[in-house]
């Protein structure tokens, strides 16, 4: 037997009714993994569609523009600023705005940047899906013709 040993039972801390131990709760400021800043503002925080965490906006804002700029040839393939899973620059949508993390957590965020950033990864989808401006061809000239028969 060890001599040291306590004969006493431990004080049981923070405990539920059934005697299970419970973590203590700490309140934390959520804020960004990449720049730490707190978020709140123009700090607003993304769902990264393909690992489900938590980015500010200005961060993976700043990953994706700085990855399109490298981007050499006709390469479209960038990747996520956590997990890196690849995905096109232009056809498709790395993230959207955590709204269920604002309501929980309480913060104030402008949107304004936001939606502007959205209109413009909308535009550039579009213009990609309709792959561009669409040129007229001898086909189309004669089965213009052809529709007043």
């Amino acid at each position: 037997s060890n001599p040291k040993a306590s004969t006493t039972a431990p004080k049981p801390s923070s405990s539920n009714i059934s005697g299970a131990k419970q973590p203590a709760m700490t309140k934390t400021t959520p804020e960004c993994p990449i720049c730490t800043n707190e978020y709140g503002g123009k700090v607003v925080p993304t769902l990264l569609m393909c690992c489900c965490r938590d980015v500010c906006f200005i961060c993976v804002e700043k990953d994706r523009n700085s990855q399109i700029a490298q981007l050499e040839g006709n390469r479209k393939k960038i990747s996520c600023i956590l997990c890196r899973q690849k995905y096109h620059c232009s056809k498709d949508t790395p993230w959207r705005v955590n709204h269920l993390f604002i309501e929980y957590s309480g913060i104030d965020v402008d949107l304004t940047d936001v939606r502007e950033t959205q209109a413009a990864m909308l535009g550039a989808a579009l213009n990609n899906h309709r792959g561009g401006p669409r040129r007229s061809t001898a086909a189309d000239a004669n089965s213009s013709g052809d529709s007043d028969n």
